[in-house]
């Protein structure tokens, strides 16, 4: 078995519309967050983020097999004490668009940032949401990672085409 990877590198809005409906297996991202980083993504707001990041979701949706998951990892920004809420009404929104909300996980990670930085050794949380694809048959214990560990006489799902 022959095994390919295409690398694109770009807007996302641009990048997607070369890629073919229904050839990606899996897609893991990490948009920018809203109202984070504004010096090196442009920033986002929070009240336009989820504006914003559909039409990225429904070329996502598109490119995705029927068997595919996507993997969003995203995170709300805390504001005097309290989560934002459009992490939630991205979800809302795009289960309006078709997608279907399987599962969320913490990603806890150890920032190794440089020495002089003041997040260096501090753990970090991240959510990651899991979307499938409605086209993708339901699978006994609703676990999405289940797909990433069985063998392939066991599902049809494959790493051959990965959208990251």
């Amino acid at each position: 078995m022959e095994i390919s990877t295409d690398l694109f590198l770009g807007d996302s809005k641009k990048e997607l519309k070369k890629i073919p409906d229904n050839s990606i297996d899996l897609i893991v991202t990490s948009p920018p967050y809203a109202d984070q980083r504004k010096s090196t993504y442009g920033g986002i707001s929070a009240d336009k983020y989820v504006e914003w990041f559909l039409p990225i979701s429904e070329q996502l949706l598109r490119v995705l097999k029927p068997t595919g998951t996507f993997i969003l990892n995203i995170k709300e920004k805390v504001v005097e004490g309290e989560r934002g809420t459009y992490v939630m009404e991205l979800i809302l929104a795009m289960r309006k668009q078709g997608w279907l909300w399987t599962e969320e996980f913490i990603w806890a990670f150890l920032c190794l940032c440089n020495r002089t930085s003041k997040h260096t050794g501090r753990v970090g949380l991240s959510a990651s949401i899991f979307f499938r694809n409605p086209q993708m048959p339901r699978q006994k214990n609703g676990f999405p990672l289940l797909s990433l560990t069985q063998t392939a006489s066991q599902h049809k799902s494959s790493n051959q085409n990965i959208f990251l």
